[in-house]
């Protein structure tokens, strides 16, 4: 079985990889074509310059020939000959562009159509290559990497975590089950010593995810739902965000909360991380607001900043600390400079209807969004572009997506109860 799984793997990778050739091969040769459109269009410059050497005289054969120039120009035959030659160069350059322009129009068309047939193959075989992962009884709501990649852990409506090895797809233990309510966020500790996990029973927990056992008592402090945990940097803080809109700063040693909750989000709060040297913590909300704070001071550092028309699913930033992206239910995905705390470029929009999960960002430039649509897509912020096409890996609707650290493998989660693991399309 695990032959079979791996062998539709490398054929999905080669498919890819086929799929990304084709769309490089349709660029460049649509490049051609408007070039070549461009040249064809563009009105040639006859103005004639008759060779210094030439004694323009008057030709009384040419002059009653051309009578309306007779009297403002002198054309000797050696200069129409000129001319001729020049006109008979234009003429071939314009057949030479015109040839270039046909064969270019037949590689495009032919690139089309592996592009599309390749497409085609890949939806076909993309639930091959995927393996699901059955476990959770409801909905599985969150998914997360360690950071060595070794484990997968994911969490669900039924009150549980569960942990898994990411490359036999097996589970590993017996889930974790010290909440009273379902698990809606899942996050590692740069070290991976720690796993803290957020409910709505109104707690967050730590666990050492060697032992698979709590760490002490649960953390309690938001009135309503914990919807998200996120560690600095150096492990030194545990940050929560609550229904109840606010933010809260824990020692992850001793659990006991730092200073008094951060509040100026207006609805519950759907995201929260920090920046990688650990100086800005950024947060989001169903009300469609970002906000940034100094977590040292925790004051907030300028105002809100409003973009979105959606409620906000998942804030991200890269790994140099020079991209911000949110994404939101209104169907776009917005990309940030956090120094100057505007947006760079245009919204990024894909076929789906509304994003409901962001991924961790692989190598500062690719990430993946979810969709409501049960499709996962692709992004290149280098470019601002999608890569390929949404791929429909669930069916149903998708909560989370993550890449792994060394961006081999994407796993999602969604309404249909199941985890998934795919081979990541970018390869």
């Amino acid at each position: 079985m695990v032959e079979a799984l791996d062998g539709d793997i490398e054929e999905f990778r080669q498919l890819w990889v086929a799929v990304r050739d084709a769309h490089d091969q349709h660029n460049q040769t649509t490049n051609v074509v408007s070039s070549a459109i461009d040249s064809i269009n563009t009105p040639r410059n006859l103005h004639y310059e008759p060779p210094s050497a030439v004694v323009i005289d008057y030709d009384t054969d040419l002059s009653e020939t051309f009578p309306v120039y007779s009297k403002s120009i002198n054309i000797t035959h050696g200069d129409l000959s000129h001319l001729n030659v020049k006109v008979a160069e234009l003429s071939q350059e314009r057949d030479d562009l015109a040839a270039q322009l046909q064969t270019a129009t037949t590689t495009v068309a032919d690139a089309h159509a592996k592009i599309e047939h390749l497409q085609r193959v890949l939806r076909d075989i993309w639930p091959i290559a995927g393996h699901s992962l059955l476990g959770h009884a409801g909905h599985v709501t969150s998914v997360e990497f360690s950071p060595d990649g070794r484990l997968l852990v994911t969490a669900g409506e039924d009150g549980t975590v569960r942990m898994w090895d990411p490359t036999t797809r097996q589970p590993i233990g017996d889930p974790l089950t010290s909440h009273d309510g379902a698990v809606v966020g899942v996050r590692f500790s740069p070290d991976g010593r720690l796993l803290a996990s957020a409910s709505w029973d109104g707690t967050a927990r730590l666990w050492n995810p060697t032992t698979r056992k709590p760490i002490g008592g649960s953390l309690k402090g938001h009135a309503g739902a914990v919807t998200e945990v996120e560690f600095s940097p150096d492990g030194r803080l545990l940050v929560t965000a609550g229904e109840d809109g606010t933010v809260r700063m824990w020692d992850p040693t001793t659990r006991q909360p730092i200073g008094a909750p951060l509040t100026s989000h207006n609805g519950g709060i759907t995201g929260v991380r920090f920046s990688p040297d650990g100086r800005l913590l950024v947060t989001a909300g169903e009300d469609g607001i970002m906000r940034m704070w100094d977590p040292t001071t925790r004051q907030p550092i300028g105002g809100p900043l409003a973009s979105h028309t959606g409620p906000i699913v998942g804030v991200r930033i890269s790994p140099d600390g020079r991209l911000l992206v949110t994404a939101s239910e209104d169907g776009t995905v917005r990309i940030w400079d956090p120094d100057t705390r505007r947006p760079i470029g245009d919204p990024l929009t894909s076929e789906t209807d509304a994003f409901l999960g962001i991924s961790n960002f692989f190598d500062s430039r690719l990430l993946a969004t979810a969709g409501w649509d049960g499709t996962v897509q692709l992004w290149d912020l280098a470019t601002c572009q999608s890569i390929g096409v949404p791929l429909t890996v669930h069916g149903r609707p998708i909560f989370a997506v993550a890449l792994s650290p060394d961006g081999q493998l994407l796993a999602t989660v969604g309404w249909d109860g199941t985890a998934r693991v795919w081979p990541s399309p970018h390869l």
